[in-house]
């Protein structure tokens, strides 16, 4: 029978069934074999150097940088007046407004007139 399996190491070729430097004869020969070969591959890809890294075809003329954290601004103190959290926004007339720009209009100077 000549596929009948000896009891000899793989790899280093000695015929003690269990080889101290390489201890792969306790697996099915099929196993190791198919671990001897992608190995071998492996050695050869790391002594010459695989040269088939895939190029990243560019498909955009524009080169745009990667949108970062941007993270919520926390002030140290309200920059405007506390109007905005009661109104949500700041009032168009108020007290000061009136005095630096006062409402000239023939009904606003009849109401000034009367009271």
């Amino acid at each position: 029978d000549t596929h009948h399996h000896t009891s000899t190491c793989l790899l280093c070729a000695c015929s003690t069934p269990l080889c101290v430097n390489c201890s792969l004869t306790t697996k099915p020969s099929s196993m190791v074999r198919k671990e001897i070969t992608t190995a071998a591959g492996t050695r050869k890809k790391v002594l010459m150097g695989s040269h088939n890294k895939a190029v990243r075809v560019r498909t955009t003329t524009k080169f745009s940088r990667p949108k970062t954290l941007s993270r919520p601004k926390q002030p140290q103190y309200a920059k405007k007046a506390a109007a905005m959290d009661t109104y949500g926004k700041l009032p168009t007339f108020d007290q000061y407004k009136i005095i630096k720009f006062p409402l000239t209009t023939e009904s606003a100077m009849k109401k000034i007139e009367d009271n």
